[in-house]
């Protein structure tokens, strides 16, 4: 985990330093292109760090596994600086060892986002996310002596917090890049189909994840 936030690290300071001078924003000579009433939509995959505990069993970890996904954002500005939007994500896993297990989650979120910026081409924010998702799990082992032929499938209830850095080239497009911390509670029902039998479960998903992706702040090009 410190290798790999490490690496974050390293890498958004090199973002920071190839990115070319961005032009002048004539329109943000206030301060900030964040300004009340416009619109930041983004694109953006991200690695995930997943892994899966069970309370009754004291907390300790029954899976884990990576994984990518997909996100799609809409950030409408409510004043300078700070937005309310909403999120939509497809994240699939896979780990293919001695068991094979299949994840697909989709994700709706709100996200509220603060930008702590002075400069006319973007900046650092911290963001808060509430969520509410469907969960499919398939975990299948069919060597006998004991086949594992199971899944599951279960709504997810939770949030998370995250830091990024956004940084607009141009005055209407950029790149978006950061890292966030999510926990979740599952509930639902598992299917095994080698003994023909349903039972409710519950448990944690906990996320670690970073990402990188590309946006598009919607604005008149009108001097301000």
């Amino acid at each position: 985990m410190t290798k790999t936030i490490f690496r974050v690290v390293i890498f958004l300071a090199a973002v920071c330093f190839l990115m070319p001078k961005p032009d002048v924003f004539a329109q943000d000579s206030l301060g900030t292109a964040m300004k009340k009433g416009r619109v930041l939509l983004s694109l953006s995959s991200s690695t995930d760090a997943i892994n899966y505990y069970d309370n009754s069993i004291n907390s300790k970890a029954i899976g884990g596994q990576t994984g990518f996904d997909l996100k799609t954002d809409a950030h409408f500005f409510l004043r300078d600086n700070f937005s309310l939007g909403g999120r939509l994500e497809l994240t699939r896993g896979e780990t293919q060892n001695y068991v094979s297990n299949e994840e697909e989650t989709f994700k709706v979120s709100m996200v509220f986002r603060r930008y702590f910026s002075k400069v006319s081409n973007g900046g650092l924010y911290p963001e808060v996310t509430v969520t509410y998702g469907r969960n499919i799990f398939n975990t299948q082992f069919l060597q006998p002596p004991s086949p594992i032929n199971q899944s599951f499938q279960g709504n997810l209830l939770g949030g998370g917090i995250g830091v990024g850095f956004t940084y607009l080239v141009k005055q209407h497009f950029g790149i978006d890049v950061g890292l966030s911390y999510s926990f979740y509670r599952v509930f639902g029902e598992t299917v095994d189909h080698v003994i023909d039998t349903t039972t409710k479960d519950a448990f944690t998903e906990i996320n670690v994840s970073f990402r990188v992706g590309f946006v598009i702040l919607l604005h008149k090009n009108t001097i301000e």
